[in-house]
């Protein structure tokens, strides 16, 4: 996802970069650059909080306590109610326990390997057998499951840095963390803030299909164009349908969400991606939600209302 018009971003607007849950990161605001500098050191907070590669974070001891309760911060619980909630919404399409299976496919590009069937299906059981049992700040889950808060966490950590740039006295910024953006207030200029989506078939920041207009809310896109390997002729990709335990089918190849919450709207375009246009439209819809997605034949849709520039 690109932002739109940086070379005539105002003087006043400041601006830092960073590399966190395993993308670029870019926050520009009107407040001074040491605002900045710790608007990005929560980001590092947030990563080691909720990342399951970090050991010792939430989420990792939760994947290691083989089923006891686990005492998490408020940050965590938020977003594992929201997932358990968005878990039952999209009927199994959105799923923070599918690490179970992400750990078994590798799109890092240094294998090309479908895991054996009887692997995914025994990933698969423990997933379906993991609802998240939450009482007070402890949290469980069946032994042998991973979380992965993957699809969920960054557009919670998006809307809580914007909130602490506007505590800050932001009165307008835009927040880039790769396919989530989420902007504070307008553009300098008075417009709202323009957001390129990217187009799947084109390099990484060379084009966009769709310039989305956004005023204080986030701006969230879930893409199957990012990580891939082909295999006999076959396109398997990273958006995984933790139904079948395999790379989502729908034609879907790009879903965007806006949403003023962004952790429901980083939820809503990966629940979107696989269950498709008329399913993920009323589900998007059922938030107050506005969607955009193109197909792998080019074709875009988008729910009545999608603010679209032009």
């Amino acid at each position: 996802m690109n932002t739109t018009g940086e070379q005539s971003t105002p003087a006043e607007l400041n601006s830092i970069e960073g590399f966190y849950f395993d993308t670029s990161i870019a926050l520009s605001a009107d407040v001074p650059e040491s605002v900045l500098g710790e608007a990005l050191a929560r980001c590092e907070a947030y990563e080691k909080l909720l990342s399951r590669f970090a050991p010792g974070s939430d989420v990792w001891r939760i994947n290691h306590a083989e089923g006891r309760p686990v005492t998490v911060a408020g940050d965590t619980l938020r977003i594992l109610s929201c997932a358990e909630e968005m878990r039952r919404a999209s009927g199994g399409a959105f799923n923070a326990a599918v690490g179970s299976i992400l750990e078994l496919w590798d799109f890092s590009g240094n294998t090309t390997v479908v895991p054996a069937e009887a692997a995914l299906e025994e990933a698969r059981a423990r997933m379906e057998a993991a609802e998240l049992d939450i009482e007070g700040n402890e949290v469980c889950i069946a032994q042998g499951t991973t979380l992965d808060l993957g699809g969920i966490a960054k557009g919670y950590i998006c809307d809580r840095v914007a909130d602490y740039l506007r505590e800050s006295g932001a009165r307008c910024g835009i927040l880039n963390f790769g396919g989530n953006v989420a902007t504070i207030g307008s553009h300098p200029q008075g417009r709202p803030w323009q957001v390129g989506i990217q187009t799947p078939s084109a390099e990484r920041n060379q084009s966009v299909f769709a310039v989305v207009e956004s005023s204080d809310n986030s701006v969230i896109t879930s893409g199957v164009y990012e990580r891939a390997f082909v295999l006999d002729g076959r396109v398997y990709h990273h958006i995984l349908d933790p139904r079948s335990c395999f790379p989502s089918t729908s034609t879907i190849i790009s879903a965007t969400i806006v949403l003023r919450d962004g952790m429901v709207a980083d939820a809503l375009a990966t629940a979107l991606l696989i269950l498709g246009v008329e399913q993920g439209f009323s589900l998007a819809q059922s938030y107050g939600a506005q969607a955009l997605v193109m197909d792998a034949h080019g074709q875009v849709s988008a729910t009545k209302g999608f603010p679209l520039l032009g």
